[in-house]
């Protein structure tokens, strides 16, 4: 196999491994917040996911990372949010009642 096919296979592969990481993720995190707010809506949800991903300020002489210089690229979009209640609902993990959700028994 030649050398660029082969780092070409390992850079799919680590995507793969990063796209399931941030999968379960989201998927922990919602039902997370699901659980926390007891029966929220999606913008709730969304909500709770934001604040929890804030950042606090950091301190000078401190190096950054990309992730705390740009800090509105790691908020969930309700795209994602809408998405995933409906995967959870297809599982039967989530109940889904007047554009609120709960968790099932």
């Amino acid at each position: 196999m030649k050398p660029y096919v082969r780092a070409m296979t390992r850079n799919v592969r680590g995507l793969k491994l990063f796209q399931t990481r941030q999968a379960f993720k989201t998927r922990e995190g919602i039902l997370n917040a699901i659980s926390v707010l007891g029966n929220p809506q999606p913008h709730e949800i969304k909500g709770y996911l934001d604040r929890k991903s804030e950042r606090p300020e950091h301190k000078w002489g401190q190096v950054l990372d990309y992730d705390e210089i740009h800090p509105k690229e790691r908020k969930i979009t309700m795209r994602t949010i809408h998405r995933w209640l409906r995967v959870l609902s297809k599982e039967g993990l989530v109940n889904h009642m007047d554009s609120r959700y709960s968790l099932s028994e």
